[in-house]
């Protein structure tokens, strides 16, 4: 009785483990069956997740990595080999990639009860400065990356290849971006992310140069607090072009064609044809000496609009030099005569010159000056003046007054 009881006890444990071991065959070939048929609503039936359920796209991703490392017998002998180990009683076990990828397939436990997982894993990548909305799988987060090009996580995937979509704002522009995960690629090449907004940032390489305008396509871009310029493109080779303050005057630069990178910091080159700034020079020059001219001609004024008409020799001597020749000498005199009254004390104020034209040739200027008389304001006078350069003077060569 005693043999017979032993031997039924045997044969229930026996029987015991062979049911795990079956349980355990069974669960895994309806996996196996579940990738190969691409069965994503049998997969999420079939696996314990260790937080959240497996998701659709989780799954379609996941379907994608396998297809795209193994063919179908291939990934039938990788699974075969786990269920002949499982078979043998073992407790645990993993499906994983034969080369060292760093993450596995499949979790399988075997313990009285038999679980499937698959595991999950934070994934993160260099961003430019923006904010991302993400929505994949089982992450629905925004990810601020004010600074930019340094490392942000953007959640937790399990092992695919996936294709995420989103948008992205950076300063006041929004576009869009996407991000590739690839589970076949060594853990810190997984992730990469392209998009449609630039920034860059102008390398001056001149002095006395300040930026006053940018222009991308044609289209004026803002700049933000930290000197970089972003903008939406639908492709990265544009045209850049700026607009500078150069020693006072305005010079546009070269149209600069370059490509740009999303990821990384892009510098564009300010060039700026030397011819321009030559003319930008020779123009500083021209209005420097016109204004030396002004300002002598009105501290000479002062002095002529006191003295009688028995100092006629003494008032032409003051002023004529200023002038191109005698009848545009004579032709100021008489504009201002009327202003004249002997012994007073006048003052001009330092006149504010103005150029009219935009040929660099052409040297015409508005000029305006008060003037007063023993400390009083007598008028406001504004003039046309036309110059003309002789040696490196700038002499008045016709005069208007203007109301």
């Amino acid at each position: 009785m005693k043999k017979l009881l032993s031997l039924l006890c045997v044969m229930g444990l026996s029987f015991l483990l062979v049911a795990c071991g079956d349980k355990a065959d069974e669960k895994l070939t309806s996996y196996k069956e579940a990738v190969l048929n691409e069965d994503s609503s049998a997969l999420i039936s079939l696996v314990e997740m260790e937080d959240e359920e497996l998701t659709e796209d989780e799954a379609e991703a996941y379907f994608k990595l396998i297809n795209e490392m193994y063919s179908k017998e291939e990934f039938t002998e990788l699974v075969d080999k786990e269920i002949e180990r499982m078979e043998a009683k073992a407790k645990s076990g993993e499906i994983k990639p034969d080369s060292d990828l760093g993450f596995e397939f499949l979790l399988i436990e075997n313990d009285g009860e038999v679980e499937l997982e698959i595991p999950r894993y934070k994934i993160g990548l260099d961003l430019p400065s923006s904010t991302y909305q993400i929505t994949a799988g089982v992450n629905d987060l925004t990810v601020e990356n004010p600074h930019g090009n340094n490392y942000q996580e953007i959640g937790v995937y399990v092992p695919g290849i996936y294709e995420i979509k989103g948008t992205a704002t950076k300063d006041t522009v929004e576009g869009d971006y996407s991000i590739s995960i690839d589970f076949t690629k060594p853990k810190n090449e997984r992730a990469s992310i392209d998009g449609n907004i630039y920034s860059f940032r102008i390398d001056q390489g001149y002095s006395n140069t300040t930026i006053k305008k940018v222009f991308v396509n044609g289209e004026e871009v803002s700049k933000n607090e930290n000197d970089m310029y972003s903008v939406k493109l639908d492709n990265n080779m544009p045209t850049i072009k700026a607009l500078v303050d150069y020693q006072g005057n305005e010079v546009e630069s070269e149209e600069v064609k370059q490509e740009l990178k999303y990821v990384g910091v892009n510098s564009v080159p300010l060039e700026i044809d030397e011819s321009k700034i030559k003319d930008s020079e020779e123009d500083n020059l021209a209005e420097k000496r016109v204004n030396n001219t002004v300002t002598h001609l009105f501290d000479s004024s002062a002095t002529v609009l006191s003295l009688t008409e028995a100092d006629a020799a003494v008032k032409k001597a003051l002023i004529k030099n200023d002038f191109a020749d005698n009848d545009v000498h004579a032709e100021y005199e008489k504009l201002i005569d009327k202003y004249a009254e002997k012994g007073a004390k006048f003052e001009f104020s330092v006149p504010k010159s103005t150029k009219v034209g935009n040929d660099k040739d052409d040297f015409t200027y508005e000029v305006e000056s008060e003037l007063t008389k023993d400390g009083k304001t007598v008028d406001t006078l504004k003039f046309e003046m036309e110059f003309v350069k002789k040696n490196d003077k700038m002499l008045i060569k016709s005069v208007k007054e203007l109301n």
